[in-house]
């Protein structure tokens, strides 16, 4: 959790700027498929929850823990194959102005190719591609 939030936090330090109206977190959803149910769980990075991914019915619901100085929004969500890419935008909580608010990331998580406990999420944006992927492991 923590790479991947000061990973956020430094593509925001490179640029873009927005300011969502939303007071809340916003998921993403996509429809369930059974290749996609190496994803669901609770995963952790550095010892610390950064992403939930629930089967709610039908659906698949990506979203990120509670935060208390960011809330995010996940959009344009997709399964691609084993995969499911997002879009996400972080927002400072408390409302105060913040040039760094907004920036697109372009996200893809996918399971491990050698252990479904392993779980490995790619973020790029505009302003960096080249940050390596993070591995997270399963929490529950």
């Amino acid at each position: 959790m923590i790479r991947c939030l000061l990973t956020t936090i430094s593509l925001f330090l490179v640029g873009g700027c927005g300011v969502s109206p939303g007071k809340s977190d916003v998921d993403g959803f996509v429809p369930f498929a059974e290749d996609l149910r190496p994803l669901i769980g609770h995963w952790e990075s550095d010892g610390q929850l950064a992403l939930i991914v629930e089967r709610d019915e039908n659906r698949i619901a990506v979203r990120n823990p509670k935060n208390e100085v960011w809330r995010f929004e996940i959009e344009n969500a997709k399964p691609e194959s084993k995969s499911i890419t997002f879009v996400q935008r972080s927002f400072l909580i408390d409302g105060s102005s913040h040039p760094f608010n907004g920036v697109p990331c372009n996200c893809k998580i996918s399971p491990h190719p050698t252990d479904l406990n392993l779980l490995v999420y790619h973020l790029t944006s505009e302003y960096s591609n080249d940050i390596p992927p993070d591995t997270m492991r399963r929490a529950k």
